[in-house]
């Protein structure tokens, strides 16, 4: 019965429930290593709403994709080939996990470009060399393909992509502060500019921050 669900919805049993697990894991994960007292669960909800929605659909149709043009890993030249693809195409996943990340938060466009130009460069080369010998491991057949492996890979890559995302870095900030410096200008109060995701965030922040004065706020 399970295997014939599986069958009949290969893209959600085999990428989005799976690699939604592995951000939502992988952001709980990097948030205790940042030694935070409490987990962010408005954090760790847009990470994996992210996930859900746009980086593991597109993941799942572009290796699929990637099959088919190198269908067979019995050669170390296909490996190579299917591991280099897969790396390459790393990068897409990085930009939409920054677009979605923000898009939830409702900021603007200068503050995405601020973050891209700061951070996606040194995030693609870290996830080159990640997935390069990851993917080398799975393909080459020293560790089983199998959605398991997989998603334990995928956990220890989204901690660093978790702090990416979350990191405060000078450019971003300031991007920051002039889009609601221009929101304020505006007498759109801020909070009325935003998206009603972000806007239904704000409100249950402010509520646990309310009840638990420790809780964390968006970032």
């Amino acid at each position: 019965m399970a295997s014939r669900y599986i069958r009949r919805h290969p893209m959600l049993c085999n990428a989005v429930l799976p690699g939604t697990l592995a951000i939502a894991c992988g952001d709980v994960l990097c948030q205790q290593l940042e030694g935070k007292k409490e987990i962010c669960k408005e954090r760790t909800a847009r990470m994996a709403l992210t996930g859900a929605v746009l980086v593991t659909p597109l993941s799942f149709y572009l290796g699929s994709k990637i099959d088919r043009v190198v269908p067979k890993v019995d050669t170390a030249a296909a490996t190579l080939a299917k591991s280099g693809l897969n790396a390459a195409c790393s990068v897409i996943f990085i930009i939409g996990s920054f677009c979605g990340n923000n898009l939830l938060q409702g900021r603007g466009l200068d503050v995405l470009r601020a973050q891209l130009r700061e951070r996606l460069l040194p995030t693609y080369a870290a996830g080159l060399a990640y997935w390069s010998g990851a993917n080398l491991l799975l393909f080459s057949g020293l560790v089983p393909q199998t959605v398991p492996a997989t998603v334990v890979f995928s956990i220890v890559w989204n901690v660093k992509m978790s702090s990416a995302l979350n990191k405060k870095t000078p450019e971003a900030e300031a991007a920051l502060a002039r889009e609601k410096a221009s929101l304020g200008r505006r007498g759109w109060g801020g909070v009325q500019a935003l998206g009603p995701v972000q806007q239904e965030m704000n409100r249950s922040s402010r509520k646990n921050q309310q009840a638990n004065p420790s809780s964390c706020g968006l970032h």
